[in-house]
């Protein structure tokens, strides 16, 4: 967990990862009734780095405070199935999906309509370039997927 002032950060993000700092200051300024497209469009091209090796490793001036509190990394793909809500079924689904005798899937769609007839136990995951679907047990391997596909 990171905790710091924004300017501080911003001032970080410029100097060790200047795309990113450029693509947020123009992301800052779109107006209201543009930022989400505007969003979108712009986050596939930012530097495709965590935090922790783009900056945090680099910076100076960097302090360590053990903390005693829970953690979870809701970073991961398991972490849907703690934090999302659940169909009768235990399937997970968003945006115009639906499913048909089947249960434990996770189905997250973005525009096209997805059904689901029959299958238990995966993912499926549309972004605007691709739909991938896989065992649920695997899904937490999406870097075998990367290289096909087009995805952050």
């Amino acid at each position: 967990m990171f905790i710091w002032k924004c300017n501080n950060i911003l001032k970080l993000t410029s100097k060790y990862l200047q795309n990113t700092y450029d693509i947020l200051s123009e992301v800052s300024i779109t107006r209201d009734d543009e930022y989400e497209e505007v969003l979108e469009k712009k986050y596939k091209e930012v530097d495709n780095i965590s935090i922790d090796f783009g900056i945090m490793e680099k910076a100076e001036n960097i302090f360590v405070i053990p903390g005693n509190f829970g953690w979870d990394d809701i970073g991961s793909w398991s972490a849907l199935e703690r934090y999302r809500d659940k169909d009768e079924k235990g399937n997970i689904v968003d945006n115009n999906v639906a499913i048909i005798d089947g249960s434990n899937n996770i189905v997250l769609g973005k525009k096209k309509p997805i059904v689901i007839c029959g299958l238990d136990n995966l993912y499926v995951i549309e972004s605007d370039d691709a739909i991938i679907i896989g065992k649920k047990e695997d899904m937490n391997s999406m870097e075998r997927v990367k290289p096909h596909v087009n995805i952050k």
